[in-house]
């Protein structure tokens, strides 16, 4: 069976029309293979951002835009580092200051602040943790 994407440190892929597991309760399985739906984050990490997430209002959610293609670097070293790499997406929206599709945005610092509190705690409470 071939390897998905490039690079030695990738699983192999699932027979054409095969089931993968997925990442949440509830997440699409079943997707080609090119797409394979498992979290090598860190599930404790995972957790702790949705709840952080979760308190302040924003709603996360797991391979709802794109799935993480096994060809991307975000892949190879998630998958050469499994449990020690993050790989996530945020919304502009959340970001820009205004928010205008297809334009340049400004990012706002109380918007970047507002993630990014969550992200450095979550990540601090895991490191901690694995002391």
């Amino acid at each position: 069976m071939a390897g998905v994407g490039r690079g030695r440190f990738l699983s192999p892929a699932p027979a054409p029309g095969a089931a993968t597991t997925a990442l949440f309760p509830g997440a699409d399985v079943g997707r080609p293979a090119r797409y394979i739906i498992r979290s090598l984050a860190p599930p404790s990490l995972v957790a702790a951002l949705r709840e952080r997430f979760h308190g302040i209002g924003i709603e996360v959610a797991a391979n709802t835009s794109y799935k993480l293609d096994a060809a991307s670097m975000g892949y190879v070293l998630s998958a050469r580092y499994t449990e020690r790499v993050l790989c996530m997406e945020l919304n502009r929206a959340l970001l820009a200051d205004p928010f205008t599709p297809f334009e340049e945005m400004r990012i706002g610092r109380s918007k970047v602040r507002r993630v990014s509190v969550p992200i450095a705690d979550a990540c601090a409470g895991w490191l901690a943790r694995r002391r």
